[in-house]
Order: C-alpha cells, then sequence, then structure tokens
C-alpha cells in the first residue's frame, strides 16, 4: 500500500474506530438526568454564591463532551487528504459573498428561535427588565420619564430602575435607544436578533479584509455555528448592541486604510467606537483600544496616518461629549454614570473592581477570581463554538498565520484583555448564555477563528475544514441540545410570576386592571432563574398587571384607594413553605 493509499484511508478506519466514543457521550448523559441542574442559582450551604462557582453537572457536561473530539479530529485527519474538502475550500473563496450573506441571514433566524421558542420571550435576567424598561422610555420620545417622588417602598419596579425625580435604568441609554425600534414595533427581540446578522456580515468583512479570500467565509460560518454569539442574542442583554459597535468599527476603520480610501470610513469608525462607549464602557475600551493598533499600522504614507488619526480623535470628542450630556440629563451630573446614582442612593456604592465585601453579601477574594475567571475560561472554551476545545481553532489560526501574525496578536491581545480586566471585577456574570461579560471579545475570537480556514498549508485547511463539519455536527446533538433544553428551562421559571398572577386571575374572573404588592423577590431555598423581581412597567403604568412594592396592609390599602382607585389590589407573597401565593389584598396577611 503506497503511503498516500495509507493517509487516506487514515482517516476513515480512526472516524469508525472511535464512533463508540460517540455511544459512551450519550450513556453518560443517562446516568447524570441528562445534566439536570446544569445552572445553579442562590447560595450554597456554607454560604458561596453559586454564581461565583461551576455546578457539578455543567462541569460534566463539558468533560463528557472531550470524548467526542478525538471523532472530530479523526474527520479532520481524512478530510486534510480528500480532493473533496478542496473543492469545498474553492467555494468558500469562490462564493466568499453568498456564504457570507447566508450565514448573516442563517444567525438571525438562530437568534430569533431562541428568543421567540426557546426563552419565548422572557427575560431572564433583571437586566433585561432594567434595558426593556428604558427602551420603553425611549419609544416614548424621552431619555428619562418624569416620575413623582413616591416613597421607595412605593416603587413600581425592582431594584434596576431610579426613581429620582426621573425614571431610568441604571445603565447606559445605548442599548435602550436601538431597542427602542424594537419596541415600536411591538417585538424588542427583533433588534439583537437582526443585530446577530450584522455582527456575522462585518466579522466575515473585516476577517477577509485582515486575511485573505475564504476566511470570510469561514468567520460567518463560525458565527452562525457559534452558540455564545446566537444565545447571546436571543436575551435583552447589551452585549450583542456593543459587539456589533465594535465590529462596525473595525471594518470601517480597515476600509479607511485602504489605498485610495475615503476617510469617511474613518468617521464612521469613530461614530461607531462612541456608540460602543455609551453601550458599555469597560469592555468597549478594552476590546477596542487594541484593535485601533490594525488601521494605524495598516495606514500608509505617515501623512494619512495622521489624518485618520485626527479624524478618529475629533469625532471621538464629539462622542464624548454627547456622553457627558447624557450624564447631565439623565443624573444631574456629566462626570456621574447612573449606575453611580442608584448605588450611592442606597448607601451601597464601592467600586466594583477590586477585593472585598460587596453587594448580595458576596466576597471577592484573589483566589475566587482566580476561582472565576477559570470557571469564564472553560465556559468560553465550550460556548464559543459549542466543542470541548473550541478556543484551539483561534489559536491554530494565530501560528498558521507566518505572514500576517501582526493583526492575528493584536486580535488575540483584544480577546483576552477582557479576561484580564475581570479578574479584578467583584461578579463572574450570569453563565446561562456562556460567560457574558466577554461576550465583546468574540470580534477577535470569531475573526481568528475564520482565519483557520484561509490561512497555512493546503493540508492544514483541509483539515479546519473536516474539523469544524464534524465537531459542529457533533455540538448540535449533544451540547446545543442540552443548553437549548436547560434555557428553556430557566425561562420557563423565569416567567413563573406572570404566569402565577394571570392563571389566578382568570379562576377569579377578573377583567378589571389590576394592582399587585410584593416584595424584592429574594432568593429563594431553590432557584432556578437569575430573575429576582417582577416584570417591568410601561414608564406610563399602562400595564393590565402593574407590581408595586409591598409594605404594611394599611399603608397598602392606602396606597391602592389614592393612586390607582380603578385596579383591583392583591397580594403576592410566600407562605411557609415557600410557595409563591396570591390573594386579594383584603385576605392577605
Amino acid at each position: 500500500m503506497s503511503r498516500s493509499t495509507g493517509e487516506r484511508w487514515l482517516g476513515p478506519l480512526l472516524f469508525v474506530g472511535l464512533l463508540p466514543l460517540v455511544w459512551f457521550f450519550f450513556e453518560q448523559e443517562g446516568r447524570t438526568d441528562g445534566f439536570a441542574q446544569l445552572h445553579q442559582y442562590g447560595f450554597t450551604p456554607d454560604g458561596r454564591n453559586w454564581a461565583q462557582l461551576l455546578p457539578p453537572d455543567e462541569g460534566r457536561l463539558y468533560l463528557s463532551m472531550l470524548v467526542l473530539l478525538p471523532v472530530a479530529l479523526a474527520t479532520g485527519v481524512w478530510a486534510s487528504t480528500s480532493r473533496v474538502t478542496t473543492r469545498v475550500l474553492a467555494l468558500l473563496r469562490r462564493r466568499e459573498n453568498a456564504i457570507m450573506v447566508g450565514a448573516a441571514g442563517l444567525a438571525m433566524l438562530l437568534a430569533l428561535a431562541m428568543s421567540h421558542l426557546t426563552l419565548d420571550r422572557t427575560p431572564i435576567t433583571d437586566d433585561e427588565g432594567a434595558y426593556l424598561f428604558h427602551a420603553r422610555v425611549v419609544a416614548g420620545g424621552e431619555l428619562a420619564h418624569p416620575s413623582e417622588r413616591e416613597p421607595d417602598r412605593f416603587f413600581y419596579n425592582a431594584v434596576f430602575i431610579i426613581n429620582d425625580g426621573k425614571m431610568i435604568s441604571q445603565y447606559p441609554v445605548g442599548h435602550p435607544v436601538m431597542l427602542a425600534a424594537g419596541v415600536l414595533l411591538g417585538d424588542p427581540w427583533l433588534v439583537p436578533a437582526l443585530l446577530c446578522g450584522l455582527v456575522t456580515l462585518l466579522l466575515g468583512l473585516s476577517s477577509r479584509e485582515l486575511f485573505g479570500p475564504g476566511c470570510g467565509s469561514g468567520t460567518a460560518l463560525c458565527c452562525a455555528a457559534s452558540p455564545f454569539l446566537v444565545a447571546s442574542s436571543g436575551t435583552l442583554l447589551a452585549h450583542v448592541t456593543c459587539l456589533f459597535w465594535l465590529a462596525l468599527f473595525l471594518y470601517a476603520a480597515l476600509r479607511a486604510t485602504r489605498l485610495p480610501g475615503r476617510p469617511g470610513w474613518m468617521v464612521l469608525a469613530a461614530v461607531a467606537f462612541g456608540c460602543a462607549v455609551i453601550t458599555r464602557p469597560v469592555s468597549s475600551v478594552m476590546v477596542g483600544a487594541p484593535l485601533w493598533l490594525i488601521p494605524l499600522w495598516r495606514a500608509r504614507p505617515l501623512e494619512r496616518r495622521r489624518l485618520l488619526a485626527l479624524l478618529f480623535v475629533g469625532v471621538g470628542g464629539v462622542m464624548l461629549s454627547l456622553q457627558l450630556a447624557l450624564n447631565q440629563y439623565c443624573n444631574g451630573d456629566p462626570f456621574r454614570a447612573a449606575y453611580f446614582n442608584y448605588w450611592l442612593e442606597h448607601g451601597q456604592w464601592r467600586n466594583p473592581f477590586g477585593f472585598g465585601e460587596f453587594i448580595l453579601d458576596i466576597v471577592h477574594t484573589p483566589a475566587i477570581a482566580w476561582g472565576n475567571q477559570l470557571h469564564n475560561a472553560v465556559r468560553l472554551n465550550a460556548w464559543l463554538l459549542g466543542w470541548p476545545l473550541s478556543l484551539m481553532l483561534p489559536l491554530w489560526a494565530v501560528l498558521s498565520c507566518r505572514h500576517r501574525r501582526r493583526p492575528a496578536v493584536v486580535l488575540l491581545v483584544a480577546a483576552c484583555l477582557p479576561l484580564v480586566l475581570y479578574f479584578f471585577f467583584f461578579w463572574p456574570g450570569v453563565a446561562d448564555v456562556g460567560p457574558v461579560l466577554y461576550t465583546e471579545s468574540l470580534a477577535g475570537w470569531l475573526i481568528l477563528c475564520g482565519a483557520a480556514f484561509g490561512t497555512g498549508s493546503l493540508a492544514r485547511r483541509r483539515f479546519v475544514v473536516g474539523l469544524f463539519v464534524a465537531a459542529t455536527l457533533l455540538s448540535a446533538v449533544t451540547f446545543h441540545r442540552i443548553q437549548l433544553r436547560s434555557l428553556g428551562e430557566v425561562a420557563e421559571q423565569a416567567s413563573r410570576v406572570p404566569d402565577l398572577v394571570e392563571q389566578r386571575l382568570a379562576e377569579d374572573g377578573v377583567v378589571e386592571p389590576v394592582l399587585v404588592f410584593c416584595h424584592f423577590l429574594e432568593f429563594p431555598e431553590v432557584q432556578h432563574s437569575w430573575v429576582l423581581g417582577h416584570p417591568p412597567p410601561w414608564p406610563d403604568l399602562r400595564d393590565d398587571v402593574l407590581y408595586v412594592t409591598s409594605s404594611n396592609p394599611q399603608e397598602n390599602r392606602s396606597f391602592a384607594r389614592r393612586k390607582h382607585p380603578q385596579r383591583v389590589p392583591y397580594k403576592l407573597y410566600r407562605d411557609a413553605r415557600g410557595e409563591l401565593i396570591l390573594t386579594p389584598l383584603e385576605r392577605a396577611p
């Protein structure tokens, strides 16, 4: 048998020989009851917050997925000697524009399926409720809604809304402004799904611009296959909006450095970067600042480089002035964000970066910080592409980019900087849709994933295609399926309060508007969602069911009579067993 014939038979033999490992994964899934309780909430018996820990079943899932990697690697070895893979590589180059557009459309549809089918348009974090409330304010033509100075105990929403003569969320206004378009259309979840498609297209275009033909289509396919990007885009969190602005900034800056180029692209880049800062300031600076080095190096000659830098700084100054003006209007101080305002008002503000005691009884130490980062790195390694070693592909690309090593290293630095920064952040983030604090780093990771499709020798690129196809198909029936079930359960728990209220009102035959008194829902003994409070109201309080914070019975009745006499008053509370009970206010304890 010749050497070439032996190489061709090596891949199929490895693939068939390793198929029992797939059976092992499903057998392990049966033993663990489908990796139940993948994500846990609340506190452990020794007082640790589950957000700072890796739940056992989540760890078992990632370890079990490792047995599938040899099957994907065997397929890659098989593909490295296949002529079919050569044709695929040629197609990725020849039909690159069509593939990028198709992948962008697929990513958008997958994000819509995530938000409308799996999550059932249910916020699974309190942050989403805050963003949704502020988006409704913006959709009404305001940046902050005027509010009466009611006592805090009767404020209309959970902790994420500020009431200081104005009603806004505690987060920057950039994301609510984007969501407002969806509010006007009657479906805010349309916006992040559309942005997911645009991110896919922009990252693909940037990848082709940086690393050559074939890399753009590879990046776009990796975006559509990324459960991290798709799942994040199924929520109302601000991370994908910030990622979109960073992707637009990078592509516009790259276009500005072309010869001949147009300075207008650099103006667009500066505006996009400013919008990213207005959306998520810290993350956008950590990821965006290193990316600026790429167009700076590419610009030729020196005079053109100076012109582009001046344009960027000038327009960036205008965007900074806009941010200061927004702070002044919403918070009464150009140098104070709403986040500071809220926590200062509640006497709990301290710098969130550092070590010590924080809100929700969280204690942050260097040892805990290392643990948080380790857990998030493990999650990133799985969630990036749904493989057990997803980070292998971008690191492979960095090593393969011999002639374009500089932009590859910059992208790697931009992707890793948030990991360094958030080492000092007290909060590790909610893990339901992946390590959300690092969503913006996808601008670096996914471009590098795509670069692996178009750089290196022909055999290497064939291997990457085979590995990608096999690993993506395996993740579809393992990781994606399990995570979709987990997210569906989280959404079901997050909608528990409004579902219970709707069911009880239907049983009572109540058709009038309702006022529901309830306490801020602290962590129960068994919790399966990060939604601690109740749904956010419309700023004009048009809700059929309006939630307010409960006080003593006499004050509750007085408030209901004075402020909302047309509404039927109810009280929502937990009984001694921890069960949620909804009862008419007159009969409430």
